[in-house]
């Protein structure tokens, strides 16, 4: 089911502050007949909630900032739906809710579970199965040099200026890379063959730029942010944090909307093995990537 939302968090004579949640998640456990709900949950996911306060209009106030609210909206049932009509095998009513109002007396059969799996295997199926870019893991921004350093592959980064409402790498302008480059078949073998991808926001590398407690850290933040454009930048670099490859959204989707011969730079030329002029272009850029890696990942 689809369901559109929208809460008022503020009362009067405060300003209003409404919330719009980009998703919610849960359970449902219905019984085999589908006669009645055995469990259910719905909430809010509250990991790094960040809302934005929409003031009053009417006194000249747009948007407020961005603030990062701890919130817990959740419902869930307190125990199984009771049906107000059982049939029997043939569809013939056996019992009825009565008149009054007074429920069936019903008892209901102890759930023995023959397998399941942890709430977080559920949720990144769901995601892959409903957002095809999560093929590809996209890890915190230290831990993906860390595992890069290890592998000895390059790091694929995308360095973003604000977090999308739902867990996803690109917002805005990257919405058209998620939907179509980095959902596609050929982009998601070469990054899971050849790359450790993540992404970040500009805010976190900043303050891991800061603080100087750890060094290398604050170098990788810093070789990044120095690359970076408004509002997203995707990066290829060294384990070691050089920067080796480099485009802006903006950009990207610029040249991949001109004709093949009006673009000028070899470096995103197009293809004739892809229809698609996008995902012809992210290929080559990230292919480009590893041609100019090549010194520095030899054994």
């Amino acid at each position: 089911f689809r369901i559109h939302a929208e809460f008022q968090l503020n009362e009067p004579p405060n300003f209003p502050f409404w919330f719009s949640p980009g998703q919610f998640t849960g359970y449902i456990v219905l019984s085999k007949d589908s006669s009645h709900v055995r469990d259910f949950r719905l909430l809010v996911p509250n990991n790094s909630l960040d809302l934005y306060p929409v003031l009053e209009p009417r006194r000249g106030l747009g948007a407020g900032p961005r603030q990062p609210v701890p919130l817990q909206m959740e419902l869930e049932s307190t125990g199984p739906s009771v049906p107000s009509v059982i049939h029997d095998e043939d569809g013939k009513v056996l019992d009825s809710r009565d008149p009054s109002g007074e429920p069936i007396h019903f008892v209901f059969e102890e759930i023995t579970w023959q397998q399941q799996i942890p709430w977080q295997e559920a949720a990144h199926r769901l995601e892959v199965a409903m957002y095809p870019f999560k093929k590809v893991s996209y890890l915190p921004f230290t831990e993906a040099f860390e595992r890069a350093q290890a592998e000895k592959k390059l790091v694929h980064s995308i360095l973003l200026w604000a977090k999308p409402p739902v867990p996803l790498p690109v917002p805005g302008s990257g919405r058209t890379l998620r939907e179509t480059v980095l959902e596609s078949s050929p982009i998601l073998a070469l990054l899971n063959e050849s790359f450790i991808s993540s992404w970040s926001l500009v805010k976190e590398l900043e303050e891991l730029q800061s603080n100087r407690e750890n060094e290398l850290h604050s170098k990788l933040a810093k070789l990044h942010l120095e690359k970076y454009n408004f509002p997203v930048e995707m990066i290829i670099c060294l384990p070691n944090g050089t920067v080796i490859h480099h485009i802006n959204a903006n950009y990207f989707l610029d040249i991949t909307s001109m004709k093949p011969e009006d673009v000028e730079s070899s470096i995103f030329s197009f293809s004739t093995n892809f229809e698609d002029p996008s995902t012809a272009t992210y290929l080559q850029f990230l292919k480009e990537g590893l041609h100019r890696a090549k010194p520095y990942l030899q054994p």
